[in-house]
């Protein structure tokens, strides 16, 4: 597997990681001109707590467990054929790969983390399982994201056309759906052609997992997803009762659509999660300062908390 590693890592990659660099650069500096620009005008003086604030914010971590048990539940599922996982060792296994994946580019290192139930023999092919349900959540992302953001574009009269917006993402989506349900069409490529010659074994197991179990780990995605959603909304409730769930839950969307195709270096992409929830938010005259605060208590609780949890459950392994 380093093999293959060291091969893919070729000059494109590095001008890949140039630009991941640059863009997070100009991100920080985005936000940093926003957070300014709110302290000079006293706007993070205007942020309160709701009245029953203390409701909402006991359910956000509550829905976390369910946000990270839905993905071991996906985990579990998926090695099912490769290793029998009891549902603890699925849900420390992602947990751990949360850990490693927070401090790779895209989180792409997921997998090394889920390795940590897995026994060594089987841990190449956990590899490719865990990118099917990386891409599986990718799918989701995408397909929800852009049906948000097009009524968003409708909702809040932004000077976008909806039906290219639209167009172009479901090309997209089309494209990687068929990959998702036709994983034979990765031969195809020079890359996956190279890939099959090194790894055929493997390559045909992934390529043939029954349409079933990919129905099962979208379906356990898109439940997920909404995790996702209702969290946001909480988390707004926490400070405010101002905006609908419906305004609330089509900008969410939209920011997760952002955040999904933006690439970025490292920690659960944090800058480019603000910056999109700033721009998508911004579109209903919501404050800087809350914004901030919300998109950062949402990365704190779903992913900084479980990825601690996730580094001990791994180090501890390791021992």
């Amino acid at each position: 597997m380093t093999s293959i590693l060291k091969h893919i890592a070729t000059p494109s990659k590095q001008l890949l990681f140039v630009l991941k660099f640059i863009i997070s650069i100009g991100l920080l500096y985005f936000i940093s001109q926003k957070i300014i620009s709110a302290i000079e005008t006293n706007d993070f003086l205007d942020i309160e707590l709701s009245k029953n604030w203390c409701y909402f914010a006991l359910l956000v971590p509550l829905f976390t467990i369910i946000n990270w048990g839905l993905e071991a539940k996906k985990w579990q599922f998926l090695t099912a054929n490769t290793q029998q996982l009891t549902y603890r060792q699925a849900f420390g296994s992602v947990l751990a790969g949360l850990s490693t994946g927070l401090v790779t580019p895209n989180r792409l290192g997921n997998f090394i983390g889920r390795n940590v139930y897995i026994e060594k023999s089987n841990q190449v092919r956990s590899v490719y399982e865990t990118q099917l349900g990386n891409l599986s959540q990718f799918l989701i992302s995408i397909l929800v994201g852009v049906l948000a953001f097009s009524a968003t574009i409708i909702r809040f009269e932004i000077s976008i056309n909806p039906i290219l917006v639209f167009i172009l993402a479901l090309f997209v989506l089309i494209l990687g759906l068929i990959l998702y349900f036709k994983l034979s069409l990765i031969t195809k490529f020079k890359l996956g052609q190279w890939l099959y010659k090194k790894d055929k074994a493997n390559i045909n197991y992934i390529i043939n997992i029954p349409l079933r179990l990919k129905f099962t780990i979208l379906t356990l995605s898109l439940v997920r997803y909404f995790v996702f959603i209702f969290q946001y909304n909480l988390i707004f409730l926490v400070f405010t009762s101002d905006y609908s769930i419906l305004d609330i839950s089509l900008l969410s969307a939209t920011t997760f659509l952002m955040t999904t195709i933006i690439p970025s270096l490292f920690f659960g992409k944090l800058l480019v999660r603000e910056s999109s929830a700033l721009i998508a938010f911004s579109w209903a005259s919501i404050s800087v300062p809350l914004i901030i605060i919300v998109s950062f208590s949402l990365w704190f609780i779903n992913l900084a908390v479980p990825g601690i949890v996730g580094l001990i459950i791994w180090l501890k392994k390791l021992k």
